[in-house]
């Protein structure tokens, strides 16, 4: 059979652009949706031990999940924190928002808000509230 032949007859012709739409649509699945690695969830940041005060970039999207074993230290097993760093006596700590100081059982108003999140902030060597994240150097 020649392929004018097959063009020249509807059902066949119809049969084969069917399979050809369905092969072409197979792949584009294929490629939207199974062809790449998915990125990992969350930020990039600087984590520390509690116990060993080991400091590491890691991806962690809840650092409050003891289910993921990226919130445990890679050297001891210890729990994680976010590293933070005070400007004032260089000392560096660990901040994990669901260790550390308990919410209020009341509901506040705004400035008590301000307040817990300063408490939450504080250096725990100097108590100073001029503290920040450690940033991951390149």
């Amino acid at each position: 059979m020649n392929l004018s032949g097959l063009w020249r007859n509807k059902k066949k012709r119809n049969i084969l652009l069917m399979i050809l739409l369905l092969i072409v649509w197979a792949v584009v699945i294929y490629v939207q949706f199974f062809s790449y690695n998915t990125p990992p969830e969350g930020a990039l940041r600087v984590v520390m031990c509690y116990q060993c005060k080991e400091k590491y970039p890691e991806t962690i999207k809840d650092i409050g999940d003891s289910s993921d074993p990226r919130c445990f230290c890679k050297k001891c097993g210890g729990r994680l924190g976010y590293a933070h760093k005070c400007e004032e006596c260089q000392y560096e700590y660990p901040i994990n928002p669901q260790l550390s100081i308990p919410p209020p059982e009341k509901p506040q108003k705004t400035m008590g808000k301000f307040e817990y999140v300063l408490e939450m902030q504080k250096c725990p060597n100097c108590g100073s509230t001029k503290t920040g994240p450690i940033s991951i150097k390149k």
